[in-house]
């Protein structure tokens, strides 16, 4: 198309997101949704290493306790959290 231009990207890493599931996932307390997850960011060599890792975790108020529409809605915000700390190890690497 005119005007476009297509754009190649190297990635020089490897991702791994484990879910935490148990007891301290869904809903803690009243009205709030918690989300705990490990992130892991290997080099992308034949050995790789981890350069960089977090533990994750965040909590969403705003849960009736009876609409789990609502519920994925709030888990989804927590999700959303969890992209931008993966964007924030990528780019300090």
């Amino acid at each position: 198309m005119p005007g476009h231009r297509a754009q190649s990207v190297t990635y020089h890493s490897g991702l791994s997101v484990t879910y935490h599931s148990g007891s301290n996932q869904g809903v803690v307390a009243s009205g709030v949704a918690r989300f705990e997850a490990r992130v892991e960011i290997y080099s992308t060599e034949l050995d790789p290493k981890v350069v960089a890792q977090d533990d994750f975790a965040t909590e969403v108020a705003g849960w009736d306790g009876k609409d789990y529409g609502a519920l994925t809605k709030k888990l989804s915000e927590a999700i959303a959290r969890l992209a931008d700390r993966v964007a924030t190890l990528v780019r300090g690497q």
